[in-house]
């Protein structure tokens, strides 16, 4: 799997969420030799300082964190990350950039 938004399989379970099946699909990881396999989907309401949007996420069991919000998003919400202290700005279709 190239590119994808990710949400722990326990963040789903503690909130109930509704889980769409897929067919299997591998989840590399930048540490050689690991890997994974999503097999589920979950739509999520999106908030981003005010602008929201439902997303749909793979579902995995993630070390630490809640969700990982990847290339789909990002580029899909024209993020800007800047290097430093600067805040990530966000720029959906249709609105003006503002900072998160």
């Amino acid at each position: 799997m190239t590119g994808g938004d990710l949400v722990n399989a326990q963040f789903v379970h503690l909130y109930c969420l509704p889980t769409y099946r897929i067919d299997k699909k591998s989840l590399n990881t930048a540490i050689k030799g690991s890997q994974g396999e999503i097999e589920k989907e979950c739509d999520i309401q999106m908030d981003y300082g005010g602008y929201t949007e439902t997303r749909r996420l793979y579902v995995g069991h993630l070390a630490g964190w809640d969700m990982i919000i990847g290339k789909p998003a990002l580029t899909g919400l024209n993020a800007l990350i800047p290097a430093g202290t600067k805040p990530v700005t966000i720029q959906p279709e249709g609105m003006a950039r503002f900072a998160l």
